[in-house]
């Protein structure tokens, strides 16, 4: 395996422990003797055509985008869970400047409500919405480009309110935004890596070293995360205002993949959007047979005191 892509559709600081195993300081790839070239991407259509393509071996993307990939045929396989929210953390939320406005959910029917593009975030707004007694079909959903662009439209009373991803949630709360309703008691839509077909029929020896170092990163950040924040600072590009104030994310560990509820919640979705013919198949989208067996991790030896 020689390269490994991550999107920057999301300006994730999501891709933090890709980043962290593949540096210099703590070459964790390396010692597990991969090779790993970390390329960006502008947008998720240009990443997911290189990786149906061949062009590149992986992808950090969402679990949406994971199944409509593989909705028709098997085009690449999840081994991985890279992000889901989590008790203390929202990876989504629904915003609201504040000046007096009322947060109840059903409030939203009232106005747009800016969108980044993209099935994913769609499938999180509805999910977001349908979970606190909202009616998603009676939003007026206004789809911008990104999470920074629904920002911007929501600060300047173009839209009601705005569903914005980290690290675009945390500058709008920080710049007086109130948040109406988050994702981390909400079934969502996890961040995962997937793998090509050809990479999990041709390089199985070195998907699983991969996964072992992605679980040690893991392990490295979740136990030193202030260490890595100017790390994640420079991957997102964090502007300034929230450079010491973003929560640090706390990520899966141990290493584990999505569950048949998850892909089944997702596929139902896809139903609905006439996206796809349900039922989705666990196995189509997720391969767990690259996770490190159970009670056997050990950390990276650059991790080490």
């Amino acid at each position: 395996m020689s390269e490994m892509t991550q999107s920057t559709t999301f300006r994730t600081i999501y891709a933090l422990p890709l980043r962290l195993a593949a540096s210099a300081d703590k070459p964790i790839f390396e010692e597990n003797g991969l090779t790993v070239n970390i390329i960006y991407f502008p947008d998720h259509s240009q990443m997911e055509r290189a990786l149906v393509e061949g062009e590149i071996d992986a992808a950090l993307d969402d679990l949406v985008g994971a199944a409509m990939l593989n909705k028709d045929s098997e085009q690449a396989k999840v081994v991985l869970t890279a992000m889901r929210p989590y008790p203390s953390g929202d990876m989504w939320a629904m915003v609201t400047v504040s000046r007096g406005v009322d947060t109840r959910p059903a409030n939203l029917y009232e106005g747009k409500v800016a969108i980044p593009k993209g099935m994913a975030a769609r499938y999180v707004g509805h999910r977001l919405l349908q979970a606190n007694g909202v009616d998603p079909g009676r939003v007026n959903w206004w789809e911008v480009d990104d999470g920074w662009q629904a920002l911007e439209a929501m600060e300047e009373g173009r839209a009601a309110g705005a569903l914005l991803p980290e690290p675009v949630l945390s500058l709008a709360v920080a710049r007086g935004g109130r948040v109406i309703v988050g994702d981390r008691d909400t079934l969502s839509a996890p961040l995962v890596i997937l793998f090509s077909q050809t990479a999990v029929k041709e390089r199985a020896a070195a998907i699983i070293r991969f996964v072992g170092s992605y679980e040690q990163a893991v392990w490295e950040l979740n136990r030193n995360a202030e260490l890595y924040r100017p790390l994640m600072a420079e991957l997102a590009q964090l502007p300034p205002e929230i450079r010491e104030k973003l929560p640090m994310p706390l990520f899966p560990f141990p290493a584990e993949v999505p569950t048949e509820s998850e892909v089944e919640a997702i596929g139902q979705w896809l139903g609905e959007q006439q996206r796809l013919s349900p039922p989705l198949p666990y196995r189509q989208v997720v391969d767990p047979r690259f996770l490190p067996p159970p009670g056997k991790f050990a950390p990276a030896r650059c991790c080490l005191p």
